[in-house]
């Protein structure tokens, strides 16, 4: 018997509504969720997947295999996309400069922005003066972030889910456990009262989401595993499971995982190292997971090199922290990049 289907009305609310910027495997999955709990969500997308959305919907194939369709307003303009209270970016790093501009006037209007971003963001230095002779670009490629943000207020959100895009219109979530949205006030100045809005609104069914008051110990845990496995995994064209099956590969994956609790620490964050052996357990029962860098380099995408990898040695750098093996694999994982010459702008 086919699994059932339905269908959300499409309805916008201006200050009540959610605007979900980037609209891959992960801010379709949580469109789709904000859509079947009712709220008011409109995407920014593109390509094949946006004109699918456009004709027949979203639809989900949820991690207890249920299929459900999906209405929401969808659109490739960031100056079509309507007015939202919460504004979700979920775009990689490398796609977020040309739309620095309109996401900085869409919050001096008021607008909650959340950036949910892998890697160290661009607003990670904010308030913290230790971090304040980052070299240029170092977490902000092109300036535009930093520079049109100025002092607006925005939050930073951490994403643990997994998915995928089967076809254009069709997202596949992976079940993952403590699959959890967090978001936390970007700026030590600015207290959590809005966060808890925010979180409030993005809580839904499926799409479980909390506050996060100390967001940039949430944002290096996630980089200890994305650290290693995105660029290993990468390199050697293998899945995690496989990848920790190996003795050597396993060895470098907690060699890698140890140098970024390190830089943490230097940063203000300690005792990650204490999380290490769980997570090293954990990784090796995922079977054929692919991080999002190998899923790229098999598209021929840009991939995350400068928040993965880039800005955490550059943060060592900074700090005078010695991180050997983080450098041998940046440019070893740069350099494919090269090689690869992505499809995508």
């Amino acid at each position: 018997m086919p699994r059932r289907r339905r269908r959300a009305e499409l309805s916008l609310s201006g200050a009540d509504s959610i605007a979900i910027v980037g609209c891959g495997a992960i801010g379709s999955l949580i469109a789709a969720r904000l859509a079947a709990a009712g709220r008011p969500v409109a995407a920014l997308a593109r390509g094949a997947h946006l004109t699918a959305m456009r004709a027949q919907g979203l639809r989900l194939t949820a991690d207890d295999g249920t299929d459900t369709l999906h209405r929401l307003a969808v659109t490739d303009r960031m100056d079509r996309l309507p007015d939202a209270g919460v504004i979700l970016i979920t775009l990689k790093a490398h796609h977020l400069a040309p739309f620095a501009l309109e996401l900085a006037e869409r919050a001096a209007r008021g607008a909650a922005l959340v950036f949910a971003q892998n890697g160290i963001p661009w607003w990670y230095p904010r308030g913290i003066p230790a971090l304040a002779g980052l070299p240029p670009g170092a977490v902000d490629p092109e300036g535009a972030l930093s520079g049109a943000m100025e002092d607006l207020p925005v939050m930073g959100g951490v994403l643990y889910m997994i998915a995928s895009l089967r076809a254009p219109g069709w997202v596949h979530e992976v079940p993952m456990q403590g699959k959890r949205l967090l978001v936390g006030a970007a700026d030590h100045n600015h207290n959590q009262s809005r966060a808890a809005a925010v979180a409030a609104a993005l809580d839904v069914p499926g799409n479980p989401t909390k506050v996060d008051t100390e967001i940039r110990r949430t944002v290096w845990a996630k980089l200890l595993g994305n650290i290693a496995l995105n660029p290993l995994c990468m390199l050697t064209g293998v899945p995690v499971d496989r990848l920790m099956a190996d003795p050597e590969a396993a060895r470098m994956v907690e060699a890698l995982m140890h140098e970024a609790a390190d830089i943490a620490g230097a940063a203000g964050i300690p005792g990650l190292q204490d999380g290490i052996p769980p997570r090293l357990a954990a990784f090796r029962e995922r079977p054929g997971v692919k991080p999002s860098m190998l899923q790229d380099a098999e598209l021929g995408r840009a991939m995350e090199i400068g928040p993965i990898l880039g800005a955490p040695l550059a943060l060592a750098q900074r700090l005078g922290v010695p991180a050997p093996l983080l450098a041998q694999i940046h440019a070893l994982a740069a350099l494919r990049a090269q090689t690869l010459g992505p499809k995508e702008p």
